[in-house]
């Protein structure tokens, strides 16, 4: 059962990430006419964004229903061209969203290792905990990220922190069957 994609412990985990996804999707299809800043880093050239945030600087600070910001999305959708602006306006990059998660988890979840460089070079936190307790390289072991992982170790992060439920990234790795992750890390400790 403990591998099971399904098991008691998986489930939350699992759901956050569905519920996050699909939370996204309703938000595209039924955005209102006036595009929102989250709309526009998804979607828009740059330009537009630059613009936007001449205009209304206050809209960097502008947070989702899931409580994301402008740099989530920035992660999310591969807009490396526009996470300098977001943080020259004021984006806060240590910004966790209704689950916790900073942009550089989010780096962690879809394997941006481009971005989590960048986001590392300006400061972001490498112990910043989502509501799991889980760090930045909890998710990459959780998600077989290792290309991520290899850039927060290179960083300096911890590979052996405990999360709420007492695993540390090795021991997400292997009840995910990430097996390549759980091998790179076991290698790292060695």
């Amino acid at each position: 059962m403990a591998n099971s994609p399904m098991c008691h412990t998986c489930t939350p985990r699992l759901n956050s990430a569905v519920s996050m996804l699909m939370a996204f999707f309703c938000m595209l299809v039924l955005s209102a006419c006036t595009p929102s800043i989250h709309d526009l880093v998804g979607n828009a050239p740059a330009e537009e964004v630059k613009t936007l945030l001449e205009k209304h600087p206050e809209r960097v600070h502008d947070i989702n229903p899931l409580g994301q910001g402008p740099l989530h999305y920035a992660v999310m959708y591969k807009r490396m061209d526009l996470m300098p602006l977001l943080l020259e306006k004021g984006a806060d990059i240590d910004l966790a969203d209704n689950t916790g998660m900073t942009p550089l988890h989010v780096t962690a979840l879809y394997g941006r290792r481009e971005a989590t460089r960048w986001l590392l070079d300006q400061g972001a936190s490498l112990e910043a905990l989502d509501m799991f307790g889980d760090t930045p390289v909890h998710t990459a072991a959780a998600f077989d990220q290792g290309g991520v992982l290899k850039v927060l170790i290179d960083a300096g992060a911890a590979l052996d922190p405990k999360n709420k439920a007492g695993k540390t990234p090795l021991e997400l790795a292997q009840h995910y069957d990430r097996d390549r992750t759980a091998q790179y890390i076991q290698k790292l400790k060695s």
